[in-house]
């Protein structure tokens, strides 16, 4: 084996530990405290971009996005679209939905012209069909809610997308 795969093997090789490490290091802030409710995923954080991962670069599971169509009288509003917040919530058997810690943030991106945004979560594969869930747009983080998606469960299969749409009200 020449030097270069050798140093590819060995870098892939880390990556894998690290991912394993990260997933089995313990409990996490989204884990459910409570043993009869579903567990809750556990990645990705706040702190990973997960709008670059691709299926075929990342091990098996899917994606949530949502995307968020914003009135033509956006502009005229005091609320910046990068100050949105989106949430992504579990329901519980009872009704009650529960936000997803690892999965808040601001969109990823937004199409000026078309007032359209999108925000992106890799959805382990061990979460796959899981449900249901909801997406909720605030006006910023800790601020007034402006939608609220309908409930959804992720994707169904391996290297598949959810996509969920909602719209923002003038």
């Amino acid at each position: 084996m020449s030097f270069k795969h050798t140093c590819v093997f060995t870098l892939l090789a880390v990556a894998l530990v690290c991912l394993v490490l990260a997933t089995t290091s313990g409990p996490s802030e989204a884990q459910s405290p409570d043993p009869l409710l579903p567990p809750l995923p556990t990645r990705p954080t706040t702190d990973q971009d997960t709008s670059q991962v691709t299926a075929a670069s990342s091990p098996a599971g899917g994606f949530i996005e949502l995307h968020v169509q914003l009135p033509e009288t956006w502009a005229s509003t005091s609320t910046s679209w990068d100050n949105l917040w989106t949430v992504v919530q579990w329901q519980d058997e009872k009704g009650t939905w529960h936000t997803i810690e690892g999965w808040q943030g601001t969109l990823d991106e937004v199409e000026e012209p078309l007032l359209a945004g999108k925000k992106r979560w890799w959805v382990v594969e061990a979460d796959l069909g899981k449900g249901p869930f909801r997406w909720v747009v605030y006006q910023s983080q800790g601020g007034k809610t402006l939608a609220a998606s309908a409930p959804f469960d992720l994707p169904g299969s391996k290297g598949t997308t959810e996509e969920v749409k909602v719209s923002i009200e003038p």
